[in-house]
């Protein structure tokens, strides 16, 4: 029962991974970096080995890559997730499987949260 729900929640997380990377893809190339100087911040683009300063005109770019950022943050996080799940499954037999129904119900309920 755990095992099925594990795939269960794979699939999920997979299919999530899947969307994300595509919508990350969409972010203009690059990251974000910024330094404090005094009491301003500044922003500044990395892209090729080069660091450009973001003017506070240009907020829309340094707001794509701190969303870019973000999205990457929750990519990773995903693939830890999968690997941790991947790893219960490779070692868990299907067939072994007998936990208690009250187990079953709370993972149930922490999954659908």
């Amino acid at each position: 029962m755990i095992y099925q729900l594990m795939l269960c929640q794979k699939h999920l997380l997979d299919s999530e991974l899947q969307k994300l990377q595509k919508e990350l893809n969409q972010y203009p190339p690059g990251y974000l970096s910024y330094a404090a100087n005094g009491s301003y911040t500044k922003w500044f683009h990395h892209i090729n080995n080069t660091k450009q300063y973001i003017p506070t005109t240009n907020r829309e770019l340094a707001i794509q890559l701190a969303l870019k950022k973000d999205h990457q943050a929750r990519i990773d996080d995903l693939q830890r997730k999968i690997k941790g799940i991947d790893a219960y499954l490779k070692t868990n037999d299907p067939t072994l499987d007998k936990a208690p129904a009250q187990v079953v119900t709370q993972i149930t309920l922490h999954f659908s949260t």
